[in-house]
């Protein structure tokens, strides 16, 4: 491994999520920059978009200490029923506390104390002011969900809704957590026609701390397809020392060789990696690409869209070489992102590819996907005469949704 030895002027590619047409629908992901689609009538100097702490590269809602109420129309029609879902994280001082409440409401119901289902992150009452999470259950909170929630750590919360039932299920992380909790206030007859986020400082709830809401959801939330050592903490290593030629699910496809690195501060600041504690890295001579695959256990399917994103890193170490991240069916590329980022030195950038089902690929269903991380040992950065090039990648993720019928 070589450690650069200049700088060089860098190009940065502004990012962005891409909502897909498919079978569920994007209320807000934060990218557009603006809060446009909300109602703030509590708190709005306290409420704001900005950099997600784990990954600067995307944005989210950030909620300082303060009580803020904030509400976007919705529409869900009495007899019907739908998924509601969102990503939740915190962070805080050791004396700091934290809560966020996420609910539904009819058009009345918007006042404290009238929403009909919600789920609420609270670290009120706790000895080490940790953070739990509960749901309202008609006229009551219910015991502790999920108990002692980690900071700087995303959680996926999925409230199941049915109007007709009157009643509502919770999800963490894709786990059933509590079943059939009764709406809050007893329903009128009236659509949900508002998502609702709330935070308080009553009785010191909220100070000293942060919290971050992102990726609000309506409809079935992406399936995840399983990868191996995705985030590559596979093998555990001490702290900068690396393998080489040695990554546990994949296999090597040309170049010098990849291999698993504990990365430092020294190397990416201020996120170190984006997953765990290891990171991919390839090294080639300029003029040698290559990388590592991984041929999956699930197979392409029809009419499925797929979503693959990995985080591509520009350490400190190399001359930037370029890089290529590919979903393949049956051994054929159908979807790519080409090298489109260059992360600034010490940073990471998040590479989204997208594919659309085409029915020119019908011949290609039942063949098993395929991820190809390639290091193309590009030119690209100046290096002197007989210098390695690399390039590094973490937090390798692959999802899909069905596409809409008709």
């Amino acid at each position: 491994m070589y450690r650069k030895l200049i700088c060089s002027i860098c190009v940065v590619v502004v990012l962005g999520l891409v909502g897909s047409a498919s079978a569920f629908q994007v209320v807000d992901d934060f990218e557009g920059g603006n809060l446009n689609i909300w109602e703030i009538t509590e708190g709005q100097a306290a409420v704001a978009i900005g950099p997600d702490p784990t990954n600067p590269s995307n944005n989210c809602l950030v909620f300082s200490p303060e009580t803020i109420t904030m509400r976007t129309p919705w529409g869900l029609l009495e007899g019907e029923a739908e998924m509601l879902s969102y990503r939740l994280m915190y962070d805080k001082q050791a004396d700091g506390t934290v809560t966020l409440i996420f609910g539904v409401s009819d058009p009345d119901g918007t006042a404290w104390g009238n929403y009909y289902a919600l789920a609420r992150m609270n670290s009120y009452g706790d000895p080490a002011n940790i953070p739990d999470m509960d749901v309202r259950d008609g006229g009551a909170y219910t015991d502790v969900v999920q108990a002692d929630l980690e900071p700087l750590r995303w959680y996926d919360v999925l409230l199941d809704i049915d109007t007709t039932s009157k009643k509502y299920d919770l999800y963490i992380d894709g786990v059933l957590v509590f079943q059939g909790a009764a709406f809050r206030s007893g329903y009128s007859p009236a659509n949900l026609e508002y998502i609702i986020l709330k935070t308080t400082t009553w009785e010191n709830n909220f100070a000293n701390g942060t919290v971050y809401v992102d990726d609000i959801v309506l409809g079935e939330p992406p399936v995840t397809i399983p990868v191996l050592n995705a985030g590559f903490e596979d093998p555990v290593l001490a702290e900068d020392d690396w393998s080489w030629l040695d990554v546990p699910g994949w296999t090597w496809v040309g170049g010098e060789g990849p291999g698993i690195w504990h990365v430092t501060s020294a190397d990416f600041d201020p996120v170190v990696a984006p997953e765990g504690q290891n990171v991919l890295y390839t090294e080639n001579a300029v003029g040698d690409a290559g990388g590592v695959a991984q041929v999956l256990t699930d197979t392409f399917a029809a009419n499925m869209d797929y979503t693959l994103t990995v985080e591509v890193g520009n350490s400190y170490y190399y001359f930037n070489a370029g890089y290529s991240v590919q979903l393949l069916a049956g051994g054929v590329v159908i979807a790519e992102d080409n090298d489109t980022l260059w992360p600034d030195y010490y940073k990471w950038a998040t590479s989204t590819v997208e594919y659309t089902y085409d029915p020119a690929d019908a011949a290609l269903v039942g063949q098993p996907l395929e991820i190809r991380l390639l290091n193309l040992a590009l030119d690209k950065d100046s290096p002197p005469a007989g210098e390695v090039v690399g390039v590094e990648f973490d937090n390798v993720t692959l999802s899909y949704v069905p596409e809409p019928a008709g």
